[in-house]
This record gives C-alpha cells, structure tokens and sequence, in this order.
C-alpha cells in the first residue's frame, strides 16, 4: 500500500492543505485509511485508532505514531 501511494501522485487529486491532522502526516493516515478498507471493506475512526495502536501494519506506515480517532475525522 505504502509503494502504491507513494507511487501514484496524490496530490493531484487530494488537497490536504486546508485539512488539519492534528500534526499526523495526511498522506500516511491517507494510506492507512486505504489499508483498512481494503483489509476490512469497511472500516470506523475508532477501529482506525485501534489499528493503529496494535496492528503492525498500521504502526508500520505511521512510523510507531498513534493517532486518535479525531485526528482522522475531517
């Protein structure tokens, strides 16, 4: 997911500079939201937290951050 993001020139289609993350990197969550939906389908701001916090993957692409699930809210 991380060669796929990192890939594919996401700017040009998300603008993140009006978005506030609560100082959290907008394209690592972006690549953590797209993790969840494609492990899950579906996927909550409070699972995201806790994928975060426990699974390997997650911690992996935040570099061992932990956002809460208000970082990831709009």
């Amino acid at each position: 997911m991380k060669e796929v993001v990192e890939g594919v020139n996401v700017l040009k289609y998300f603008d993140f500079s009006h978005r506030s993350s609560y100082g959290f990197d907008s394209l690592k969550m972006l690549e953590c939201v797209l993790l969840a939906f494609a492990i899950n389908g579906y996927t909550s701001l409070r699972n995201l937290e806790k994928l975060c916090r426990y699974d390997i993957r997650f911690q992996f692409i935040m570099d061992g951050q932990t956002p809460s699930h208000m970082s990831f809210h709009p």
